[in-house]
C-alpha cells in the first residue's frame, strides 16, 4: 500500500480503505471511488440496523445485508463491515 500511495499507483478518485481485523491492527486497501461508494452503502445499512436493534439480536439482518449486498473486496474482509460499524471506525481516507 505505501509504495502504491507513494507511487501515486491508483486511478483518480481512489480512496484508502482501512479493514480492521478481528484480533487488532488494518489491513488497506485502495478502492476506486465507484467500489467505495459500494461499501458505504452496505456500511450505511449496518449503520442503520445498529441504530434501529442494539440491545437486541441483530445477526440475521447483519447477515443478510453482508450476504445480499455486492463487496468489492475480498470476501474476507467482509466481517470487517460489521467491526468497522460497531466501533464507530475512521476506516476511509481520500487518496490525492
Amino acid at each position: 500500500i505505501k509504495e502504491e500511495i507513494l507511487g501515486a499507483a491508483y486511478p483518480n478518485g481512489s480512496i484508502l480503505v482501512r479493514f480492521p481485523l478481528p484480533l487488532g491492527a488494518y489491513l488497506g486497501r485502495i478502492v476506486p471511488e465507484e467500489e467505495f461508494n459500494e461499501l458505504e452503502s452496505v456500511i450505511k445499512q449496518l449503520m442503520a440496523v445498529k441504530k434501529e436493534r442494539l440491545g437486541s439480536d441483530h445477526r440475521a439482518e447483519c447477515q443478510s445485508i453482508l450476504f445480499e449486498s455486492r463487496i468489492p473486496v475480498e470476501a474476507s474482509l467482509a466481517n470487517s463491515l460489521s467491526l468497522i460499524v460497531r466501533d464507530e471506525i475512521n476506516y476511509n481516507i481520500e487518496l490525492p
